[in-house]
């Protein structure tokens, strides 16, 4: 007897829209496995699996794994410099977070690597308080107060100390560039 050939006589192609999240994987799904996401949700769900705190202020960018074991690998995160500490005191919050939202062992390490990360906001410039030295009358000028007004006279002086500190400071660093 014959074997049949059981695929079909035809082969339906679906014409018009699809939707976006039906193509995505089929596209990005080489790229991602070369970077090690097996799993692209990591990258899709970040901030769902981080939360919204941490998630502008850092990025998985691989997931690197021994052999061909598909459990217990190293994930690289791309974090805010001035947060990498905090990333680190938290390190086994976020692979518990990451090993719950998959169900199983995916993640045991983090590597932190310092740097920008895409779409945080810029640092703020500074503030408009700072003291300025007036040269004409060398003296040192001090911006719009931002706090509240006291009468404490503790505060006062020590207030005044530390013009007068910051004056000697910008004095001595005026002379040190007189000098040859």
């Amino acid at each position: 007897m014959a074997k049949k050939n059981r695929e079909p006589a035809f082969v339906r192609i679906e014409r018009g829209l699809q939707p976006m999240a039906r193509l995505v994987p089929k596209i990005t799904g080489a790229t991602f496995r070369r970077r090690g996401f097996a799993e692209t949700r990591i990258l899709t769900d970040w901030p769902l699996i981080i939360g919204e705190r941490l998630a502008p202020h850092c990025v998985p960018e691989k997931l690197v794994f021994r052999g061909k074991q598909r459990d217990g690998g190293i994930l690289h995160l791309r974090v805010h410099a001035p947060l990498a500490i905090e990333f680190q005191h938290l390190e086994p919050r976020i692979i518990e977070r990451i090993n719950t939202f998959f169900g199983y062992s995916a993640v045991i390490g983090l590597r932190l690597i310092q740097g920008m990360v895409k779409g945080h906001p810029p640092t703020p410039p500074p503030p408009d308080d700072i003291p300025q030295i007036d040269e004409d009358h060398d003296q040192l000028k001090t911006g719009p107060k931002t706090g509240p007004k006291t009468e404490d006279k503790e505060e006062d002086s020590l207030e005044a100390a530390l013009l007068r500190l910051g004056k000697a400071v910008q004095l001595d660093a005026q002379k040190t560039e007189k000098q040859p």
